[in-house]
């Protein structure tokens, strides 16, 4: 694994795993974060619970992503905005299970493909013997990501959670499966000018080094 960590809520995250950042309660666009319910339909309960989110609050948040779901148990906003908080909470699997439920309601829903990539990653980190399994996890579900919403996504709810935030995080997880040649794909991307060269004895030092660049700039 690489040496180095960020802790952010309760849950530890290597390097480009960040989650902090500041929603946009009031959305109207259904498609991304949803709310922008008039009424107190779900709709109306996610601007709540994101509202909660922002201050802080996450265990009230929770508590208003579920009123959402008891009006509409299919609103996928909701059970990924659950899915987020949860992350907040220090709860990583059960996170994981409630991105997999909104990508199963709606296999097209670009966060809750964010989120399971960056809660697998988290458990590659947090529990080393699922590291096997939850890395790959990781790769299909950032590069989903960029298939669905291409170079300029970002999500409308949590801001550092954007196209960019997917390719650091392929390129930290390829690097943590030695797959070095995949990492620096994602940092040409990234970074085209940056002089890697895979026949320097130094490589992968100098790799790892743009790599935490890249994610120091989130």
């Amino acid at each position: 694994m690489l040496p180095f960590a960020k802790m952010t809520g309760t849950v530890l995250f290597a390097g480009a795993l960040l989650v902090t950042g500041c929603s946009k309660s009031g959305t109207t666009d259904p498609g991304d974060g949803g709310g922008g319910g008039e009424t107190r339909d779900a709709a109306y309960y996610v601007d709540q619970g994101w509202a909660s989110y922002d201050a802080g609050d996450f265990i009230d948040a929770r508590s208003q992503f579920e009123r959402a779901l008891n009006l509409d148990s299919t609103y996928v906003p909701a059970i990924s905005g659950g899915a987020w908080t949860s992350i907040e909470l220090g709860y990583t699997g059960l996170s994981q299970s409630e991105f997999e439920r909104a990508i199963a309601e709606s296999s097209g829903y670009i966060p809750a493909h964010g989120g399971r990539a960056v809660t697998s990653h988290a458990e590659a980190l947090n529990i080393p013997q699922l590291a096997a399994e939850r890395l790959p996890v990781t790769i299909e579900a950032a590069s989903k990501v960029l298939e669905l919403g291409g170079e300029n996504w970002q999500f409308d709810r949590i801001e550092s959670i954007d196209a960019r935030h997917m390719r650091v995080l392929l390129a930290l997880t390829y690097f943590e499966m030695a797959k070095y040649s995949d990492a620096q794909a994602q940092i040409d991307i990234l970074d085209p000018g940056n002089g890697l060269n895979p026949g320097d004895p130094d490589y992968t030092r100098l790799l790892l080094i743009e790599i935490e660049n890249e994610r120091d700039q989130l």
